[in-house]
C-alpha cells in the first residue's frame, strides 16, 4: 500500500513540475526584440530611419496601421540589440516614399512592418 501511495505521489509531483516548466522550443524566439521608430522625437526622414539610435524598444509588433509608406517596427535577433538599444549591425536600409518621409526597405531583421501615412 505504501508503494502505491508513494507511486501516485511521485506521478502527481512530476505532473505538477511539468505544468510549470517553460518549453525549450517555440515558433517565436524569446531572444528576439521589437523596435519602433521614435516618432515622438524624430521625423521619419531617410537619414533618421536608417539611424539605429532613433529606434526604441517596444513590447510587440502591433499598432502599425496597414500600409507601406512610413517606417514603423522591426523585429531583430539578440545579435542586433543590446538592452534597449538597436545595434548598427541591424543595417537598416530605407527608401523615401515622399519628400521627407521614409520607410524600411531592408534590414538584418526577422520581420519588418511599415505603416500608412497618417
Amino acid at each position: 500500500m505504501k508503494r502505491l501511495i508513494f507511486g501516485l505521489a511521485a506521478i502527481v509531483f512530476a505532473a505538477a513540475t511539468a505544468a510549470f516548466t517553460t518549453p525549450t522550443s517555440s515558433p517565436l524566439s524569446l531572444d528576439d526584440a521589437y523596435f519602433a521608430f521614435d516618432y515622438g522625437s524624430y521625423t521619419p526622414t531617410l537619414s533618421n530611419v536608417q539611424d539605429e539610435s532613433k529606434w526604441i524598444r517596444v513590447s510587440d509588433m502591433n499598432d502599425c496601421p496597414n500600409g507601406e509608406l512610413r517606417a514603423c517596427k522591426i523585429r531583430v535577433t539578440d545579435a542586433h540589440y543590446s538592452g534597449s538599444s538597436l545595434s548598427s549591425s541591424a543595417n537598416i536600409q530605407a527608401v523615401e516614399s515622399a519628400t521627407g518621409i521614409a520607410y524600411v526597405e531592408d534590414a538584418v531583421a526577422v520581420q519588418i512592418v511599415n505603416r500608412a501615412n497618417p
